[in-house]
């Protein structure tokens, strides 16, 4: 598993998005049935599948399927409902389909390197409001 999951990385880092999702998809599809690992493997378990969906939701964001982003990104709050990646995940998916545009400045990072907080602090305003 922790090969799939190096290939995927790798495919990630090659800017390879496709063969990413179907890397990190294949993570998921092998840990989603796996529930009778316990103890410290329940954990580790839990620990892969989170960031395999997290992964997942990325790749999907980055080849422009807002659904299935939104999708996994719902799927990562559901193992762990405090994740702020998967809310900022979710509130990514959020701006995408409400503005194509303002997605794609906060994607490539126009806003200076310093306030990259306050950029992510303004996803999860957005993500929580859209939420209530």
């Amino acid at each position: 598993m922790l090969k799939v999951t190096r290939l995927s990385f790798v495919a990630w880092q090659a800017g390879k998005f496709k063969v990413a999702k179907f890397q990190y998809g294949r993570v998921v599809e092998y840990l989603q049935f796996s529930d009778a690992l316990e103890g410290e493997h329940g954990v580790e378990r839990d620990r892969l599948l989170l960031a395999a969906h997290l992964n997942l939701a990325l790749c999907h964001l980055k080849l422009g399927n807002d659904a299935a982003a939104r999708d996994s990104a719902n799927r990562a709050l559901e193992l762990d409902n405090k994740s702020e990646k998967a809310l900022f995940r979710r509130g990514l998916v959020c701006l995408s389909l409400m503005s194509d545009g303002l997605f794609r400045i906060l994607e490539r990072g126009l806003f200076p390197q310093k306030s990259k907080s306050a950029v992510c602090s303004f996803v999860m305003v957005i993500c929580w409001t859209l939420l209530l």
